[in-house]
């Protein structure tokens, strides 16, 4: 996909680390702190002013205590 590259291409050249994630649609920015949160947001911000598509950031929670087992 030509604006998953497009977008992945401007993220790296700010020094951030981004892969492509799944078939392409999804752009993966991971960072060390949140300063670099905050600007891989503003970086995915300005790029979908000028986008076709339509792009957001979602920060998942991530575990700090380890591997956990939920019975369903």
């Amino acid at each position: 996909m030509p604006e998953s590259s497009a977008l992945l291409a401007r993220l790296r050249g700010e020094g951030l680390a981004a892969v492509i994630s799944g078939a392409g649609p999804t752009v993966l920015v991971l960072v060390a702190d949140n300063t670099q949160l905050g600007q891989a947001a503003q970086l995915i911000e300005a790029f979908n002013a000028t986008s076709t598509g339509s792009w957001r950031c979602e920060i998942p929670a991530i575990a700090s205590t380890g591997v956990t087992v939920e019975v369903l």
